[in-house]
């Protein structure tokens, strides 16, 4: 059988300024770029957030003052519970970065021990507690939609102004995490040791993508899940 095939990239579109495809370079990275901007449509594979580099994406030093912050939220009784806060850093080397800066990380089956829902809506005042003894008051929660017990237990606690159900339309998230790695947007404080292991272990599932569908293992993603919430807020204009 005969047949033929043409490649196209960005580049061919003419109807394209280069200002605009400038813009569009700059949204995507990794497997979104060799598909949407190099018009390769290859498969999901290894390491999710690949561009991440420690040298260049985790710091060791934080602002004095914040100008906002946003907290992710996974939750499960009998495995982990995270939070995750980042912050728009209103001083210091990292003004106007986004920093995961403060994590929160239970592991009931590690711990041998579930705690309540009452106690991880505890630890979320502990969570956001300032070095001076203050609390923060962040711009959102942002909470797993499936989290029905805790979000009640948060509103309980005085915590519903802030609350918001969770974007978690999977591969959406991924990518707005990964342009905002990326393009040096987004940096992790050393202290959140969680989330720097699970970020080099998050890949695709080389068996969904049997199926033509683009997931992650759903393994070891606690924090990740927490990031990908936090940051589909903070980043959703693009």
């Amino acid at each position: 059988v005969n047949g033929r095939s043409w490649h196209f990239s960005l580049d061919d579109n003419p109807f394209l300024s280069e200002k605009v495809k400038s813009e569009l370079k700059s949204q995507y990275t990794g497997l979104w770029k060799l598909r949407y901007i190099d018009g390769l449509w290859v498969a999901a594979e290894g390491s999710i957030y690949d561009m991440f580099d420690e040298a260049k994406h985790v710091v060791h030093s934080l602002p004095s003052r914040w100008h906002r912050i946003h907290v992710g939220v996974d939750f499960g009784i009998s495995t982990v519970t995270c939070y995750l806060s980042i912050g728009l850093a209103a001083d210091g080397e990292y003004s106007g970065k986004w920093i995961v800066f403060n994590e929160y990380y239970y592991d009931a089956e590690k711990k041998q021990r579930q705690r309540t829902v009452s106690e991880h809506s505890q630890q979320m005042r502990e969570h956001l507690k300032k070095p001076d003894g203050n609390i923060w008051f962040p711009q959102t929660i942002e909470v797993d939609p499936s989290a029905s017990p805790l979000k009640v237990q948060l509103r309980r606690d005085g915590f519903q102004g802030m609350m918001r159900d969770a974007d978690n339309e999977v591969k959406a998230g991924i990518m707005v995490v990964a342009n905002a790695i990326a393009t040096g947007r987004l940096l992790v404080h050393e202290s959140c040791v969680n989330l720097l292991q699970e970020i080099p272990g998050y890949v695709w599932d080389a068996k969904a993508q049997e199926y033509g569908e683009d997931q992650p293992i759903k393994q070891n993603d606690h924090a990740c899940d927490a990031l990908r919430y936090a940051c589909k807020r903070i980043f959703k204009g693009g």
